[in-house]
């Protein structure tokens, strides 16, 4: 009986509970009966139902197939989502590659993240080409300080040409407040603007090394 209120034979109210029943069962025939559910229902709050309840039931290889598959931009965000909490990374990681909307790139992105995986986050900062994308990378890897996440963004701030991509990366260390890598930037910035940018973040840091830099600036001829 939930089966056939899952697949939609009944009070449309009930459906929704019904799948989420059948998500916590578990088991090969109530995962196929998800699926059907999934290819014969139009309704996109529906499917979103059935993708949570995929993942509920532990089903990681249907709800990669969605992601792969579905033409609903918003569903396959979806099941992106519910990938991650799955801990599904290499997939994901596989899904980017393939994956056309920025939208979706950006939940994976930011699934990379929930993660911890620094990695792959820092293998995106080297290949990613879309400014906007690149932006979200540098943002994420921001929030995870580390040695090896600060010298790929230094890394990218000097071989990237965008300025807004640079201007993230001047955010993510004065968010970090790390004056050490803002000086690093000031000192090789030829930009006028740039540099101006940089010294306005260093001046709001109560920071020994700041300090430093300013009076040196000060004493040069």
């Amino acid at each position: 009986m939930v089966a056939e209120i899952a697949r939609g034979n009944g009070n449309p109210d009930l459906q929704a509970k019904a799948l989420t029943y059948l998500g916590a069962i578990g088991g090969a025939e109530t995962r196929q009966t998800l699926l059907e559910a999934y290819k014969t229902s139009t309704n996109v709050d529906v499917k979103r139902s059935i993708i949570r309840a995929l993942m509920q039931s532990g089903d990681r290889d249907r709800l990669l197939d969605v992601a792969r598959t579905e033409s609903v931009t918003d569903l396959r965000a979806e099941a992106v989502q519910q990938l991650a909490a799955m801990g599904a990374n290499d997939e994901l990681w596989q899904l980017y590659a393939k994956e056309s909307s920025p939208d979706v790139k950006r939940r994976i992105i930011q699934s990379m993240f929930t993660s911890h995986n620094q990695d792959r986050l820092i293998q995106l900062l080297k290949t990613e080409t879309d400014p906007d994308l690149l932006r979200s990378v540098i943002r994420n890897l921001g929030m995870m300080p580390s040695q090896q996440s600060s010298d790929a963004l230094v890394a990218v701030y000097g071989s990237n040409k965008d300025e807004s991509v640079r201007r993230a990366v001047i955010d993510v260390f004065t968010q970090q407040r790390n004056a050490k890598q803002l000086i690093d930037l000031a000192r090789k910035e030829t930009d006028p603007q740039l540099k101006r940018t940089i010294l306005q973040r260093l001046s709001g840091m109560k920071s020994p090394e700041a300090t430093e830099y300013f009076l040196e600036l000060l004493n040069k001829p």
